[in-house]
């Protein structure tokens, strides 16, 4: 017992030495220069994006307060409540410059992302370094920098999505009441920090649990209810004060055609591969992953990972918007609550690279699973990393050769 957690504690040790390491390479030189803006050549300046807005809520967010008004103040801006929150303690009472706490959330929005979709790993390939390798793969997308650049304090948290299917899979395996309290906790959290995410888990967890019942194991609904009934309740009330304020705004709809721009959709399947494109997937990812694919059908052990293979499918389909009656998103728009205040379909591309990471990080682990690898399975990672490193992140238009922007 003594060694297991020593040997647990070990291995979180070289998690976050990890992640803190690949933070610095993601965002290099920020760290010198917490007091400006890391961008790519692209991106000269800041005119382009909304960061100066979401970070104006600090201080303003701390006048309300001060004057003795709600804590929660909520505007059609959809800013991130948690990000506003993180903001006033760390800036306006411990006296962090607002631009370098702006830059920290980034950060730790990019560890716990890594974090979360290490411990989701975990659950299903129970492999303490394929699942850094899966953390990796996840919070190196170039969705989170991409989403960093336009100052979106919401719809550059992804960390909640890996840790919601996390609990699911708990739930599922151990319908229990602290399960269901746990990811209704997590529910709040997300509703808190982004309404672009909250709403697609809407749609995407059920599809989900459709998929794994038909293709792994029938789900036992009489025995799942309760929990999920718990978390549902839980969110929401923990959600109150905000949703409250929330729905008494009147939000904008958008229409077909805004939701069918090429710019704000996956306009083509080429943007994938392309790594000039922030949806850009990897050569190495998709190359595994269609080794994944084949697996799942040739090892029954395997088959608990299909249901993650067709929602990144169903994910990526839905990107490409509502360019027609025929596609799920199209119908989303018509008839899914509050899909028709979203604009950005390309905004679903976290579930897709969640998947994406799981199932490149089955094919290593069944690669490695032999009595040579098996044992060395850190050096694998560790070269798979590197090569990544060197031929996608480094020279990345997204993250490789950064430039720091202040503010006059």
């Amino acid at each position: 017992m003594v060694l297991k957690r020593n040997t647990e504690k070990r291995n979180y040790i070289e998690l976050s030495i990890c992640l803190i390491l690949l933070i610095c390479l993601i965002t290099w030189p920020l760290i010198l220069n917490m007091k400006g803006f890391v961008l790519p050549q692209v991106y000269p300046d800041i005119s382009h994006s909304d960061s100066l807005y979401h970070i104006g809520k600090f201080s303003e967010q701390k006048e309300f307060i001060d004057q003795g008004q709600a804590v929660i103040i909520v505007d059609s801006g959809d800013v991130s409540q948690i990000y506003i929150a993180f903001g006033v303690i760390v800036s306006e009472y411990f006296g962090l410059n607002p631009v370098a706490t702006h830059n920290l959330y980034f950060m730790l929005v990019l560890f716990m992302s890594g974090l979360f979709m290490y411990l989701l790993a975990k659950e299903l390939l129970k492999d303490h370094y394929i699942s850094m390798f899966a953390a990796f793969l996840y919070m190196t997308a170039y969705y989170i920098p991409y989403a960093y650049y336009w100052g979106h304090s919401n719809t550059i948290q992804i960390q909640w999505i890996p840790l919601v299917f996390l609990l699911i899979e708990k739930i599922l395996k151990n319908p229990t009441w602290k399960n269901g309290l746990a990811l209704g906790i997590i529910g709040w959290l997300q509703v808190m920090s982004s309404s672009y995410n909250l709403i697609h888990l809407t749609v995407l967890v059920p599809i989900y649990l459709i998929f794994r019942h038909f293709t792994y194991a029938k789900i036992k609904f009489k025995k799942i209810w309760k929990p999920f009934t718990l978390a549902a309740i839980t969110a929401i009330i923990l959600s109150l004060p905000y949703l409250i304020k929330r729905i008494q705004i009147e939000s904008t709809l958008r229409t077909i055609e805004e939701n069918s721009r090429d710019y704000w959709r996956l306009d083509s399947l080429t943007e994938l591969i392309n790594i000039n494109y922030h949806l850009y997937i990897g050569t190495v990812q998709l190359a595994l992953t269609s080794i994944a694919a084949y697996l799942l059908f040739k090892y029954k052990e395997y088959r608990n990972f299909i249901s993650y293979a067709l929602l990144a499918v169903f994910t990526i389909i839905c990107m490409i918007g509502p360019i027609g009656w025929y596609m799920p998103y199209y119908w989303l728009y018509h008839i899914w609550p509050y899909f028709d205040r979203l604009r950005v379909p390309d905004r679903m591309f976290p579930f897709a690279i969640m998947s994406i990471a799981l199932l490149a990080s089955l094919a290593l682990a069944h690669f490695t699973n032999n009595t040579y690898w098996k044992s060395r399975r850190w050096l694998a990672v560790l070269i798979l990393m590197i090569f990544i490193i060197v031929t996608q992140i480094l020279v990345s238009p997204w993250i490789g050769n950064l430039h720091v922007y202040f503010v006059n």
